[in-house]
């Protein structure tokens, strides 16, 4: 005889949709509930197996571990009583992926990979596919070929996973994820950005995801790197309401506020150089010698030749056929590595914010330096957050070799690959 797996079944609905049942006020005690369900189903179970003579016990030892591991940490009692479950019946396919679950959580990615793939040998599904996305991901690369034919396996695993469910929410999540870390560690393409933006989007539709504190965290990275600040800030402080025991949205949130009311102040107060020394550095700004690398280049390449504009010309988005050419006032204190962001001041005393992607780490500019730069993109940045008020322009280089620093062109060994240091692990929970 079978066992009653709807108490299995309730307990995962309790977890997946708490807060389409409970405000999110009480999110502090969501990681309690769970646990507190967690118990009494255990105690469901047991008894459903004292009243049961002849059961199942595959299925039982199967219907335990699934119980053990509603929680987002590695639990030794689901491990054990799911691979009992899968060693009675190895035809149990949720038995495997919930098998491989536990030993992800645990870390050993090696066999949470042959798990899934178990599953996925007996029957095409969504879950296995999808997790098989993480764990290559996870897996460890000896060379960048293989780094890359993990990433590019991530995307195709999670692209198979929608195709059978083009409705699943977690499915849409894992894509999103899939696709950043392609973008970061195969080509900073801004289609895959887009396509990641979307599927994150999509995720959000899903009564399941939208709950997720880490698909609001990881979107929140994603859109602070696209400069998208006023939306990075809501998703960090979603995220943080969904798990408010999750310190890391609050920190990452924190650090970019400080880091937008430095480049304010910054840009306000001209880098706060004083007066007589602003003067010495503007006046140090020769436009035909620092300008003459591009137009060199432009001859070499018989290439149009830019026009030197000051910034007060520039227009919002992409400049082309466009050269600007500043002092440098001085540098942005950030918590992160990327990007290296400066103030700069031209011939008229416009002071612009600029961020740098893809520069090695040390390669940045200093105080005094005249740094030219080859077809600006000009955003705006102009919310309010809270009682702060954020109004500037700045000018985004993810290519440094548009640069030209002090007459010189910036070489490719100032280049870095980028990567993303604050993007959350926590998609191991699957």
């Amino acid at each position: 005889m079978e066992f009653p797996q709807e108490l299995v079944e309730e307990l995962y609905n309790f977890r997946d949709y708490y807060f389409e049942n409970h405000s999110i006020d009480l999110a502090a005690n969501f990681h309690a509930d769970v646990k507190n369900k967690m118990i009494s189903t255990l105690d469901k179970l047991e008894a459903a197996k004292c009243n049961t003579p002849n059961f199942d016990r595959a299925y039982y030892f199967y219907l335990v571990g699934k119980t053990y591991n509603v929680e987002g940490e590695y639990n030794a009692k689901a491990e054990e009583n799911l691979s009992k479950a899968v060693k009675l019946n190895p035809s149990l396919i949720d038995g495997w992926n919930h098998l491989g679950d536990t030993y992800f959580k645990k870390g050993n990615y090696y066999e949470a990979k042959n798990c899934f793939a178990n599953a996925l040998n007996k029957e095409k599904n969504k879950v296995s596919l999808r997790n098989l996305s993480v764990v290559s991901r996870k897996e460890s690369a000896s060379t960048k070929e293989s780094m890359i034919n993990n990433v590019s396996m991530g995307v195709r695993y999670a692209t198979e996973a929608l195709e059978l469910d083009p409705n699943d929410g977690t499915s849409w999540y894992i894509m999103g994820n899939a696709f950043i870390s392609s973008f970061f560690s195969i080509k900073q393409s801004g289609k895959t950005l887009m396509k990641a933006m979307d599927a994150y989007n999509r995720a959000e539709d899903d009564k399941v995801a939208r709950n997720n504190p880490d698909l609001y965290y990881n979107k929140a990275v994603a859109l602070k790197f696209q400069e998208e600040y006023e939306s990075a800030l809501i998703c960090f402080d979603k995220a943080h309401s969904f798990d408010p025991n999750w310190e890391t949205p609050q920190i990452l949130r924190d650090n970019l506020l400080k880091y937008l009311n430095s480049i304010q102040d910054l840009i306000n107060s001209k880098g706060r150089v004083k007066n007589k020394k602003l003067h010495a550095l503007v006046k140090s700004i020769n436009v035909e010698k620092h300008l003459a690398p591009f137009d060199k280049l432009s001859e070499d390449k018989n290439d149009k030749k830019l026009t030197y504009i000051p910034l007060s010309q520039l227009m919002m988005g992409l400049n082309e056929d466009k050269v600007i050419l500043g002092t440098v006032v001085c540098s942005v204190q950030n918590e992160e590595l990327v990007p290296f962001t400066f103030c700069m001041v031209d011939t008229n005393y416009e002071c612009i914010a600029v961020t740098v992607y893809n520069l090695a780490n040390g390669q940045g500019v200093i105080i005094g330096d005249i740094v030219a730069i080859a077809i600006p993109f000009l955003r705006s940045v102009d919310f309010r957050f809270k009682n702060m008020k954020f109004n500037f322009k700045s000018i985004r280089i993810s290519n440094p070799l548009l640069m030209a620093v002090n007459g010189k062109l910036l070489s490719s060994s100032k280049m870095s690959s980028m990567q993303i240091s604050t993007f959350s692990e926590a998609d191991n929970k699957i």
